[in-house]
């Protein structure tokens, strides 16, 4: 890894927690909610966008990537082929 990516890494590790509880509390299911939260850290890790927004402004865009992932996941879910997209 080259030092950047150790660094949105270490930086992601903070949203880590909070990634997660939002999605456990939207699809009330442990391993959908570990799945969607880590999808969206690593779609974190790659949005430009992202890394250009105040701290004040990050979680917001976390809630808003979470949720986008909490909704494939329950609706690919329904269909019994839940995967990621991307």
């Amino acid at each position: 890894m080259t030092g950047l990516w150790l660094q949105k890494a270490e930086e992601l590790r903070k949203y880590e927690t909070v990634c997660y509880q939002i999605c456990f509390s939207i699809l009330n299911e442990t391993v959908a909610a570990e799945q969607a939260a880590e999808h969206t850290l690593l779609d974190l890790a790659l949005d430009e966008r992202f890394w250009q927004l105040p701290d004040h402004k990050r979680r917001p865009h976390i809630l808003r990537m979470a949720f986008g992932q909490c909704v494939a996941v329950r609706t690919e879910a329904k269909s019994g082929e839940w995967r990621r997209k991307g």
